[in-house]
């Protein structure tokens, strides 16, 4: 099991790579490996469906900083994060965090199979931090058709007009994942 589990989670962790700039990731590769392990062991195959709920910073949960949530919507060709914002939605660790922005982030594909993997990312626009009034961030990638698929979400703070320093101003998470299979 180790054997496909491993390179696995190397592709994996190689195809989200440029959507981690601020998070520390600790053993992630580690953590997607297991996940791959108990797939190969309950479907015998591996599934991204096992990485639901992980988050990227085991130590920065996404409930610490994002309050009121998301909901996620599937249909049979999109898919779609509505964000509720505003003022108090998303907690600032310091007084330099000025604004906040998210991105959501589709991997897809064979994680079995080297280059078997693609990803697909939007952002956000910028909200303030301390910002008035309510709004929805809406967020939507087309669903990729008969492929295995996961789906994350990154909250990004901004210090002024540079990216925030610390890594507790950002979250990284599997929010979804296509319905395991049955058998």
């Amino acid at each position: 099991r180790t054997k496909m589990s491993s390179p696995a989670a190397r592709r994996v962790r190689s195809a989200i790579e440029p959507y981690l700039r601020g998070i520390t990731t600790g053993r992630l590769n580690n953590r997607i490996c297991n996940a791959f392990r108990k797939s190969l062991k309950e479907k015998e195959g591996i599934e991204l469906a096992y990485l639901k709920g992980m988050e990227m910073q085991r130590d920065h949960p996404m409930e610490q900083m994002l309050v009121f949530g998301y909901t996620v919507r599937t249909t049979k060709k999109k898919l779609r994060i509505e964000i509720p914002v505003e003022g108090g939605s998303v907690k600032a660790f310091n007084n330099l965090v000025t604004d906040y922005y998210f991105e959501m982030v589709l991997l897809y594909g064979d994680a079995s199979l080297e280059r078997g993997l693609k990803t697909e990312g939007v952002e956000s626009k910028l909200y303030p931090i301390c910002g008035e009034g309510k709004d929805i961030c809406i967020l939507e990638l087309a669903l990729p058709e008969n492929e295995d698929w996961c789906l994350l979400l990154k909250l990004n703070s901004l210090e002024g007009n540079e990216l925030a320093v610390h890594t507790r101003h950002y979250r990284m998470k599997v929010i979804s994942a296509r319905e395991q299979r049955i058998g």
